[in-house]
């Protein structure tokens, strides 16, 4: 809308389209690639999805896209890794944990 008085365009913006952060996305390292991994807690920092926050379940690296389970509603959301902001790694004790509780040969000299 014009305004008359001064001749100046006004134009109504959302807020949301003016929301800004200075969170650090997961950007790729050549020597590192993405500094990410099922476990992690990410929470989404731009994008439809925008303040999601959950566990990664899964890292697709040929699409830089991450899985994530929503902590608010249980729900899978796919986003670019660009979206998202890790907020803590996932414990390597707790994973290790997990996979020594069972360990089976399928195959090899120490099978039996």
């Amino acid at each position: 809308m014009a305004n008359a008085n001064h001749n100046i365009l006004t134009v109504d913006i959302p807020n949301i389209a003016l929301l800004q952060t200075n969170s650090t996305t997961l950007k790729f390292i050549k020597q590192k690639g993405y500094d990410v991994r099922p476990g992690d807690s990410c929470s989404i920092v731009r994008g439809p999805e925008y303040m999601t926050t959950g566990v990664v379940q899964r890292v697709d690296l040929v699409k830089a896209q991450l899985l994530l389970l929503s902590e608010s509603n249980q729900s899978l959301v796919n986003v670019p890794m660009g979206f998202a902001k890790k907020i803590w790694n996932t414990s390597i004790n707790m994973l290790k944990e997990l996979v020594d509780q069972e360990d089976y040969i399928i195959g090899g000299h120490k099978k039996g």
